[in-house]
């Protein structure tokens, strides 16, 4: 994906002359000084959590953490509060926690050739822990507070870090949504890279992409001894559905997929992230998680092209997500898990609170991938981490159009 650079404003750091201000640059994005790197790419080893030991210990501990976070976000829908909830670690903050130092670290490594203001800059953080067949449904990364307001502002970059081997891959489609809201999302997309999940591995991408983590995919790969994969490779890419829960305080069992995720804003702090409160602070590691990102080791993906003598080794898959009369309308169980529950949650709340006309959004995504499944299965199987790819689809092979469906609009991202 694109490696490009963000010019400042003026400023030596970069930021806007006011923080309610709206500005971005030609690429839609908020603007600062210096440089960062948007490409897709990966770190192994970047976390020790292998190899017995303490490495066991500090993974264990980490995955605990995860829970109780995880835990606290699925108590508060219960009470009303956001299901989607996210946390903030200001740049200019001191960590409080194990989880916090872990969402700094990763904010500095990205930005250590960027210049920014730091008062309003920082990372945005949550976690997921969900079983090895669910999905993480398709979504976009934004400030949801903004999109009320009509606009889409993404996070300079996404990241994700793996706490667990199981679960479907990581997937970004170099799909981005248009800056004003409600425009044409219609466009191809010839690029679709994949992050299989790997104890201590760090994947990172451009934030304005299209990304979720269909299960479905994960049949691509055979289990590893002793996990369990619940899924059969019959073909179906139908997706579940929510997130699963232990009766006990340990960690995650090993059938689930445990990731920690930091999204990096610049000049810009998203509204609906707040540091997490201080009573589930209290609660977790305090000592930090051993992290290197420069001593990690920097993977660049494998690079697979399909093309019409390639299209008898592919495999099709099919999703489809999105509102359907401003409500989420997917499928749960059937073609294909809905977007991100935190990003639908975010959504929910910013809707809430703004000042909108309550018009109904009447859209709805597809999405049809035809993969190389052999490829990716035979190079997987043997590579460090897990493997990342990125699969350059033929020219024209995916197309966004707009179709009548009953009341709504289908906005379908199709295969030629």
């Amino acid at each position: 994906m694109d490696r490009s650079d963000s010019n400042g404003c003026g400023s030596d750091d970069g930021s806007s002359s006011s923080a309610e201000e709206l500005l971005l640059d030609d690429e839609g994005r908020v603007p600062f000084a210096g440089t960062l790197d948007y490409a897709f790419r990966s770190y192994t080893g970047a976390l020790k959590l292998s190899g017995g030991g303490g490495a066991e210990r500090d993974l264990q501990r980490a995955r605990r953490d995860a829970r109780s976070v995880f835990r606290v976000k699925e108590a508060g829908s219960e009470y009303g509060l956001s299901a989607g909830e996210t946390y903030w670690m200001a740049a200019d903050a001191e960590p409080r926690c194990a989880l916090e130092a872990l969402a700094q670290a990763i904010f500095k490594h990205h930005t250590r050739a960027a210049r920014f203001d730091r008062a309003i800059s920082g990372a945005e953080w949550w976690v997921q822990v969900i079983g090895g067949d669910d999905d993480i449904g398709w979504h976009w990364d934004k400030d949801y507070a903004t999109e009320a307001s009509g606009f889409n502002v993404h996070p300079h970059l996404a990241t994700v870090t793996y706490l667990s081997d199981v679960g479907g891959p990581t997937v970004v489609l170099n799909k981005r949504d248009p800056v004003t809201c409600g425009d044409s999302l219609e466009g191809t997309i010839t690029r679709c890279c994949l992050s299989r999940p790997a104890v201590g591995k760090h994947m990172c991408f451009d934030g304005r992409y299209l990304h979720g983590a269909p299960a479905a995919l994960a049949d691509i790969w055979p289990s590893k001894p002793g996990q369990k994969r619940p899924r059969s490779d019959d073909g179906d890419s139908r997706g579940g559905g929510g997130s699963a829960q232990a009766d006990d305080d340990s960690a995650p069992g090993p059938d689930m997929r445990v990731t920690f995720l930091v999204n990096v804003w610049l000049n810009r702090h998203p509204e609906s992230a707040d540091p997490l409160d201080d009573s589930t602070v209290k609660t977790l590691c305090q000592d930090p998680f051993p992290i290197d990102l420069s001593e990690a080791t920097l993977r660049a993906p494998t690079v697979l092209n399909v093309n019409s003598s390639s299209s008898a080794r592919t495999r099709e898959f099919r999703w489809e997500f999105g509102e359907v009369g401003g409500k989420d309308d997917s499928d749960d169980g059937n073609e294909s898990d809905g977007e991100d529950a935190h990003a639908a949650a975010k959504r929910d709340d910013a809707s809430d609170s703004s000042d909108s006309d309550g018009d109904a959004k009447l859209e709805r995504h597809a999405i049809v991938l035809k993969l190389p499944v052999l490829a990716l299965q035979e190079i997987g199987e043997g590579a460090v981490g897990g493997g990342s790819f990125e699969v350059h689809l033929k020219e024209g092979s995916f197309e966004t159009r707009a179709l009548a469906a009953g009341d709504g609009m289908v906005l379908g991202i199709h295969g030629a």
